[in-house]
């Protein structure tokens, strides 16, 4: 699929896929870093289907459509400011699931928040911390 994104949008590739981030997860290691290149535009591909080589964008025109932006508005999934120590943090909180939510929106949204915390040079070398919030309420909301 690396390939296939290559010849049909290689601005696409270099904009969004640098290969220096890839080196810096991989420690170096190139072979790694290859081959976790490749997996992101498999992966890419596998979740976004006929979208995964637009732009990953918050326009509701590119690689997330705008059922998967409403999806990222609920907060279900949310980047946290990072701490004074500059950790970076993804925070999930399942009871903002709605019955509009679905999985298939999640992991595309997952996989945007990833790419975004990503792009932190800290990330690359440090990870990132992500809290879960396993509470739901007992009580169905009214509405």
């Amino acid at each position: 699929t690396y390939l296939e994104a290559i010849e049909q949008v290689p601005h696409l590739v270099s904009s969004e896929t640098d290969h220096l981030q890839f080196l810096r997860v991989c420690d170096g290691d190139i072979w790694a870093a290859a081959q976790r290149l490749c997996r992101y535009w498999k992966e890419r591909k596998v979740h976004f289907k006929d979208r995964a080589f637009l732009p990953l964008t918050l326009t509701g025109r590119g690689a997330l459509t705008k059922e998967d932006i409403l999806c990222l508005q609920s907060g279900v999934d949310a980047v946290l400011p990072p701490s004074p120590t500059g950790q970076l943090f993804l925070f999930s909180d399942r009871s903002k699931l709605t019955p509009l939510n679905t999985f298939e929106q999640r992991i595309r949204v997952d996989f945007y928040l990833v790419k975004v915390l990503a792009q932190h040079e800290r990330a690359q070398t440090e990870g990132v911390t992500n809290f879960i919030m396993l509470v739901t309420p007992r009580i169905a909301r009214a509405n």
